[in-house]
């Protein structure tokens, strides 16, 4: 019996992911509307991320750098525990622009982070 478990957590985990990567179709509903002049450049300038579930946070973050700088490639994910404001978590996003440009972007991700 246990081999029937198994693959039914699996089953319920892939359509599970499934169904939040289509809750996820654009960054209008997923990344905060007050957001106009932050630019990711900072933690102070971090783009808010307006989801519930890790699974849709990290989505909404891959589709805001896709819709804003095309092309690039991602060179390192990293949590970021920021100490000096009570643990506030953020990601950064270290990427390389088509153009060829290193930077990184931070998200806040307090609204998800862990949160699955």
């Amino acid at each position: 019996m246990k081999p029937y478990l198994l693959f039914f957590a699996v089953l319920t985990l892939s359509l599970a992911s499934c169904s939040s990567s289509k809750h996820v179709s654009s960054t209008a509903k997923n990344v905060d509307p007050t957001n106009s002049g932050l630019d990711g450049s900072s933690e102070e300038k971090a783009i808010m991320v307006n989801e519930t579930s890790e699974t849709a946070g990290v989505a909404a973050e891959y589709d805001w750098l896709k819709e804003h700088y095309p092309g690039y490639t991602l060179q390192e994910q990293r949590l970021i525990i920021d100490s000096k404001k009570n643990g506030h978590p953020y990601d950064l996003m270290n990427i390389k622009t088509a153009e060829g440009k290193k930077m990184g972007i931070y998200f806040d991700i307090i609204k998800y982070f862990g949160k699955f």
